[in-house]
């Protein structure tokens, strides 16, 4: 029995020692947090509603023969990032849509 816990006492001694060499080498980013997934699930939403924004910019530019003059004009759209709640940057002369928070989408 204590040649048993003795083992278990190493192998968790040596996942934490493992552990503490990953976040000494390669950052403190390089363990997961538990808000990770949730924070990219956001990001994952927030580049959905800019693909859904563009295609509504191209709906209406098809159907109005022009581009809408803010994202407002677009019905059942949402001009706002859910991750930082930003209102999302719409240039009317090209009909882009961009998110402040997230400039590669």
């Amino acid at each position: 029995m204590g040649k048993a816990i003795a083992f278990v006492v190493v192998l968790i001694s040596a996942v934490l020692i493992i552990i503490a060499a990953k976040t000494l080498f390669l950052g403190p980013n390089s363990v997961p947090t538990p808000t990770a997934p949730i924070e990219r699930a956001k990001a994952t939403q927030c580049l959905n509603n800019i693909r859904n924004l563009r295609g509504s910019v191209n709906l209406y530019s098809a159907e109005k023969a022009g581009l809408p003059n803010q994202l407002e004009d677009l019905e059942g759209a949402s001009p706002f990032c859910p991750v930082t709640n930003a209102h999302y940057v719409y240039d009317n002369s090209t009909g882009k849509v961009s998110c402040p928070a997230h400039p590669r989408y």
